[in-house]
């Protein structure tokens, strides 16, 4: 029972993490800025990992605006 337990508490917390990664990126998504036409590497790495689910690991992570 005990582990059991344990193991449900390592998935919650693995899923708070996963989502709060997600959130991030959507929210490094929105602070893009798209006029500038020299580079779109943050805008399209963010919406790749927005709609892939692939956020969840690259909104830790700083791709620049």
């Amino acid at each position: 029972m005990k582990t059991l337990s344990i193991i449900l508490l390592i998935r919650v917390i693995l899923t708070i993490v996963l989502l709060t990664g997600w959130v991030k990126c959507v929210i490094k998504l929105t602070d893009c800025d798209f006029s500038d036409k020299t580079s779109y590497k943050a805008e399209v790495i963010y919406s790749v990992g927005t709609f892939t689910g692939l956020g969840s690991i690259v909104g830790y992570m700083d791709f620049g605006k």
